[in-house]
């Protein structure tokens, strides 16, 4: 099992979910019998939950039209017995080249740790995780769209990441983070997360992890191994 226990239907506040025709208190009912069954069957299990930290319409397929909402809505229906853990996702977004330039890089507004505190009081809980990167490269399926993120921005939004980390520390919870570092630039996705692939990329992802443990900061990578 993983650090922060079994999720269920992940980020049901972003595109990739068709929930046009439900509402967010339908999380909590589905989440509730997963995760029921799963304490059931399975006792010393650890459930958890990842919302995103802005939502998203489902037919805002270039994700540029969230909204800074409270997170409650999906999770005041929950059944905090079942809920050992709560997760909150959120990435740095560049608009293409090829569009007018639109962008957010303020950790503040992408990766706001204060909703999923709200969510996490409201749980009883005092575990929260944070799944986010930043990328070197975005749209890399297209030279006319792509668009590449200097090293000293991409520091700042670590920087800027770490502030959100640990002010959430600082409230009293206990606080893991989930790092994006795959080069997915091939892939469909079309985004560079990864660091270890430049001398710059590895001396910013050293500082980020450094500071991480000096704060006493669980750290996993989502990577794939290279041989």
């Amino acid at each position: 099992m993983s650090k922060w226990g079994y999720g269920s239907f992940p980020e049901s506040n972003v595109p990739y979910w068709d929930h046009g025709e439900t509402l967010p208190s339908d999380y909590a009912i589905n989440v509730n019998k997963y995760l029921g069954y799963l304490k059931k069957y399975f006792p010393n299990s650890e459930g958890s939950i990842l919302l995103n930290s802005i939502t998203y319409d489902p037919e805002d397929e270039n994700w540029e039209n969230g909204d800074y909402v409270s997170l409650v809505p999906y999770t005041m229906g929950l059944n905090p017995d079942l809920v050992d853990s709560v997760g909150i996702q959120g990435f740095p977004w560049v608009s293409k080249a090829s569009s007018k330039n639109r962008k957010l890089f303020d950790a503040q507004d992408f990766l706001s740790t204060s909703f999923i505190i709200e969510s996490a009081k409201l749980l009883r809980t005092k575990d929260i995780w944070i799944n986010t990167g930043t990328f070197s490269r975005k749209y890399t399926d297209s030279s006319i769209d792509e668009v590449r993120i200097g090293l000293d921005q991409r520091k700042t939004l670590l920087d800027d990441i770490l502030v959100e980390v640990f002010k959430a520390e600082e409230d009293g919870y206990r606080i893991w983070v989930n790092l994006f570092a795959e080069d997915k630039s091939e892939t469909t996705e079309a985004t560079d997360w990864s660091y270890l692939e430049s001398e710059g990329g590895k001396v910013i992802f050293k500082e980020f992890v450094q500071q991480l443990n000096d704060n006493e900061v669980e750290l996993a990578l989502f990577d794939i191994r290279k041989d």
